[in-house]
């Protein structure tokens, strides 16, 4: 056995939270260093652990709740999965498919572009009742397929150019 000491400089009320958290489990510190060591051998790679320990993702497994999460804690804080789509491009022909309720053409509405080819995603905002000539399926359901090859944006089905809603993005590759 080797003993080592680890100095980490953590905000004062994180610390706080997670010993309480740690506490209230039952666990004993070391012996969670201890499962991250073992995991790591095992895999003989600490791949399973970036995401978990940058607070943010993998570059191929950005989920809808992660990104809004980003997003949020950009200071998007209207952001819910209530309000906002979420798709990922379609590598065999640069597709966003999105099929957003009628509702969000009424509302706020977020879109969430995930182009997972070059680690980004974008956000657009689309105001309330600023499109009104989507597609729509019979179940009440708009049929989008935003190419996303350019900065227009473009649905194929209508022509509605979504890259004027365009508010920012994010380059998740850096943040792991």
């Amino acid at each position: 056995m080797k003993n080592i000491c680890i100095n980490l400089e953590i905000e004062e009320d994180k610390y706080e939270k997670f010993m309480a958290v740690v506490d209230k489990a039952g666990v004993k510190l070391d012996n969670i260093f201890k499962e991250i060591v073992d995991k790591t051998v095992s895999d003989n790679n600490i791949d399973w652990l970036k995401g978990s320990i940058s607070g943010e993702i993998r570059s191929k497994d950005v989920k809808a709740n992660r990104a809004i999460s980003i997003f949020t804690r950009k200071g998007y804080h209207n952001i819910s999965r209530e309000n906002t789509t979420f798709s990922t491009k379609n590598k065999n022909n640069g597709l966003y498919w999105l099929n957003p309720d009628k509702k969000h053409l009424k509302e706020d509405w977020y879109i969430i572009l995930n182009d997972c080819g070059v680690g980004r995603l974008y956000l657009l905002f689309v105001p309330a009742n600023s499109i009104d000539k989507l597609k729509m399926r019979n179940d009440k359901i708009c049929n989008v397929s935003i190419y996303g090859l350019n900065l227009e944006m473009k649905d194929v089905h209508s022509g509605v150019e979504f890259g004027k809603y365009l508010i920012d993005f994010v380059d998740y590759d850096s943040l792991i």
